[in-house]
C-alpha cells in the first residue's frame, strides 16, 4: 500500500511538471482552450497537495483568461477553481464572487438548454456541476 502511495505521488508530480512545461507557451499562443485546462489541472493538483498560495500565479492567469473571454465552454470548473484557492487561504470575500460566476454559468446554460433530459445531465453529470451546485447552496447563492 505504501509503494502505491509513493507511485501515485511519482505520477502527480510528473503530471505536475509537465503541466508547468506546458503552461508557459500556450500562455504567449491564442489557445485559450488548452490553457484553461492546463491552469485548472495544475491548480487541483496544488490544491490536492494542500497547497493553495503556490496557486496564486496560475489563478491571477486563470482570472485573466476569464476576464479577457468570457464565454469559456467549461466557465463554471475555471470559476470554481478560483472560488476553492480563495476559500482555501481563508479569503472568503475574493472567493464567493468566483461561486457565484460559476453558478451563473450553469444555471444560464440550463435554462438555454431547451430538452429536459439534457437540462438534467447538466445539472447531475457534468464534470463538477452537482458539487458546484451543493456547495453554492451551502453558501446562500440560488
Amino acid at each position: 500500500k505504501f509503494g502505491l502511495m509513493i507511485n501515485d505521488k511519482n505520477r502527480i508530480n510528473a503530471a505536475e511538471d509537465q503541466l508547468i512545461s506546458i503552461i508557459e507557451p500556450l500562455s504567449q499562443s491564442d489557445d485559450h482552450d488548452f490553457l484553461e485546462e492546463a491552469l485548472n489541472s495544475a491548480i487541483q493538483i496544488k490544491l490536492h497537495h494542500k497547497s493553495p498560495e503556490s496557486t496564486l500565479e496560475y489563478s491571477q492567469e486563470l482570472a485573466r483568461l476569464l476576464d479577457d473571454v468570457p464565454f469559456r465552454p467549461a466557465k463554471q470548473d475555471s470559476a470554481y477553481s478560483l472560488f476553492q484557492v480563495f476559500n482555501a487561504l481563508d479569503q472568503q470575500k475574493e472567493a464567493k464572487p468566483y461561486l457565484q460566476m460559476a453558478y451563473d454559468w450553469i444555471t444560464l446554460v440550463a435554462e438555454n438548454t431547451e430538452n429536459e433530459s439534457w437540462r438534467q445531465s447538466w445539472f447531475e453529470n457534468a464534470r463538477r456541476n452537482k458539487e458546484i451546485l451543493e456547495v453554492a447552496a451551502e453558501w446562500g447563492i440560488s
